[in-house]
């Protein structure tokens, strides 16, 4: 009989949750999604009128201010008024610390990062843009001669000319000037046009990323007088750059929108163009974003293989929020962490005994 009444119970049950189902369940949900709004929905009830110990909201809103004034014992993962709590107010405290900080000094600690909603950060990033370029185009002539010798850098036959060396070559070394206070006494400062960066960007772009190769003259060139003179101001520039070896040479730079978390709306780019027309548009949004130069290194890992040629957010971006959608890469090494973590005792290990 306790039997009989069980199941008359689970039928009825059965036809209500089904009854329910269709009158309540959005469009395209799943029994097993609704079934979970609802036990959300009951702890709720249970909850409405218990006091809350620990908020944890996302946005700050007024009435959760309020609602701590009620309940004192009350945390909540936000603070009022306090800039430091997102992107950009990290950004920009970290530069406003007058009393200990020094130019360049900060460098050695975090990466440059620019508020590029600002017009004068947005310069500055400008500037940092270019220089970057001129000096990774530098450290990609070097590399690629030692790597694969005079043929891997250049033939009669190549698509960019060999100026843009040279004008690597005295943008690196105007910088130079200006750390050592040469350029004070410099009446007529040579006029560089936006036009001039813009063929240049296009010949690194050609060269770092497309595989391009320089344009040899036909006669009567030597490589080793330009490498020579490249060797010098490179090691001339690294006294000025703290981040010199961490820059790479692709000059690839992240954008992240400065009120988002969790890997939403990162993008890595490396055309100063793109970069503008989002961070700057012509319309005027709400969205601020702050600008970080890429560093080529992790103590984190990805699902898939590194590379620089492929600025998908799977390879890129080691959240866990962002990395829990993919699956592992079957060609990536077998001595990485399925879980793409490591403690840094773990990495300690791992670079003592080089397993």
């Amino acid at each position: 009989m306790l039997h009989n009444l069980n199941v008359k119970i689970s039928t009825i049950f059965q036809i209500q949750f089904q009854f329910q189902f269709q009158q309540y369940c959005e469009p395209g949900e799943s029994k097993r999604a609704f079934i979970a709004k609802c036990e959300r929905n009951i702890m709720s009830r249970f909850l409405e009128h218990v006091s809350v110990d620990l908020l944890w909201t996302a946005r700050r809103e007024k009435s959760d201010w309020l609602e701590m004034s009620k309940n004192q014992v009350m945390l909540i993962n936000r603070f009022s008024k306090a800039s430091f709590t997102s992107k950009e107010g990290l950004c920009s405290a970290l530069k406003e610390f007058y009393w200990f900080y020094e130019e360049g000094t900060s460098e050695t600690y975090f990466p440059r990062c620019y508020n590029v909603w600002k017009e004068d950060e947005l310069s500055d990033f400008t500037d940092d843009f270019r220089l970057t370029g001129c000096i990774g185009l530098l450290k990609w002539l070097i590399c690629t001669f030692y790597s694969f010798g005079v043929e891997g850098a250049a033939e009669i036959d190549g698509k960019v000319p060999l100026s843009c060396i040279d004008f690597a070559l005295l943008r690196c070394k105007e910088f130079i000037n200006s750390k050592y206070h040469c350029d004070i006494d410099i009446n007529d400062e040579p006029t560089i046009w936006e036009f001039d960066y813009d063929v240049f960007l296009t010949h690194h772009y050609l060269l770092t990323y497309e595989g391009a190769k320089l344009k040899l003259p036909e006669t009567g060139f030597s490589f080793d007088k330009i490498l020579s003179e490249t060797r010098h101001t490179l090691d001339e520039v690294k006294k000025f750059c703290p981040q010199y070896s961490l820059d790479g040479y692709m000059n690839t730079w992240i954008i992240k929108p400065g009120n988002k978390c969790r890997g939403r709306g990162i993008l890595l780019m490396n055309n100063i163009k793109q970069i503008t027309s989002i961070v700057n548009p012509p319309i005027v949004t709400k969205t601020r974003y702050v600008v970080q130069k890429y560093i080529d290194s992790y103590l984190r890992f990805s699902s898939q293989q590194y590379t620089l040629l492929n600025y998908d957010q799977s390879i890129h971006l080691t959240n866990h929020a962002i990395q829990k959608k993919y699956s592992l890469c079957s060609q990536r090494d077998i001595r990485l962490p399925s879980e793409n973590m490591w403690v840094s005792l773990n990495y300690y290990t791992f670079k003592f005994y080089k397993i």
